[in-house]
């Protein structure tokens, strides 16, 4: 596709934008994370191991499982089994079915107290 020259300052901002913000992550990336922070961020991995496991019990190819069995892409289950992405709802709902269980099973063992008291 052809860019127009009314565009091209347009594109170049938000290519400019993108990377000042990568560098500033870069920069500020020794803030101190919150309490509720760091149990999210374990919850995450945490999830994302079990899913992992449970999707390697059904099958070793992570392609084939997810065309076999449902609506949620190979690239986004990657994203999930990672930890790269905090999944919505509606996507772990789509997980428990493709991987037969219940979303109780799936969420055992989280820390789901996020009181910083403790």
């Amino acid at each position: 596709t052809t860019i127009s020259t009314s565009e091209k300052p347009k594109i170049f901002f938000i290519l400019f934008l993108n990377c000042y913000i990568r560098v500033m992550i870069f920069l500020n990336n020794n803030i101190t994370i919150t309490y509720m922070q760091q149990i999210k961020k374990n919850n995450l991995l945490v999830l994302a191991k079990r899913i992992k496991t449970l999707r390697l019990e059904r099958s070793k190819s992570l392609n084939k499982f997810c065309f076999s069995r449902g609506n949620v892409t190979s690239a986004t289950w990657s994203r999930i089994e990672n930890a790269l992405v905090d999944p919505k709802f509606t996507t772990l709902v789509e997980v428990c079915a493709m991987l037969d269980i219940s979303l109780a099973e799936l969420f055992k063992d989280l820390e789901l107290n996020y009181d910083s008291e403790l």
